[in-house]
């Protein structure tokens, strides 16, 4: 599992933030101040998704999607027309 952690200053406040990607899947583990979130990738789209969890602020979402479009380039949908599968993605 590979962990990025950072803080953020949101409204002048400090908040800490760590977003960990699962091995061999399109999923997030994000962590706000101590609250756990779960985030994927769609299929159709390539959209960041809530998953389960408590949800996130609209402003702490989009720096997550950056953080996770900045650190986790290879992270994509699977294609269901060419049944592609897991072990063709890198895990990072």
């Amino acid at each position: 599992m590979r962990n990025i952690s950072a803080t953020l200053n949101l409204d002048g406040v400090p908040t800490k933030v760590v977003v960990r990607k699962k091995p061999r899947e399109r999923r997030f583990e994000v962590v706000v101040n101590g609250q756990l979130s779960q985030y994927g990738i769609s299929d159709e789209d390539e959209e960041l998704i809530f998953l389960e969890g408590s949800a996130l602020l609209p402003t702490v979402f989009l720096h997550i999607q950056r953080i996770i479009a900045q650190y986790f380039p290879k992270t994509r949908a699977i294609d269901k027309l060419n049944h592609d599968s897991y072990s063709n993605y890198d895990d990072y």
